[in-house]
């Protein structure tokens, strides 16, 4: 399981995680916003320029998801924003 990236550029990535889950993170200004599945991330998006850094992104975006969902099934609050 993991991420299948359809489309990936300085401003936007669109992908599938684990095989069911949409992924999309979008810049808008200076802001990146990530979904995965039904959960919302916002990043500040000035730290992150070029197709390589925003590959970078993604991946904290799903470790942060990862963490999230794992914390929510024990019973936690998940910190999504």
């Amino acid at each position: 399981m993991g991420l299948k990236i359809f489309s990936l550029n300085d401003d936007a990535v669109e992908g599938v995680l684990d095989d069911i889950k949409p992924f999309a993170m979008r810049r808008s200004g200076d802001v990146l916003t990530a979904r995965v599945g039904e959960h919302r991330f916002v990043l500040p998006g000035r730290e992150y320029r070029g197709v390589s850094e925003m590959r970078a992104c993604v991946y904290s975006v799903i470790a942060r998801y990862r963490a999230a969902t794992k914390r929510g099934a024990e019973g936690g609050q998940p910190a999504l924003a």
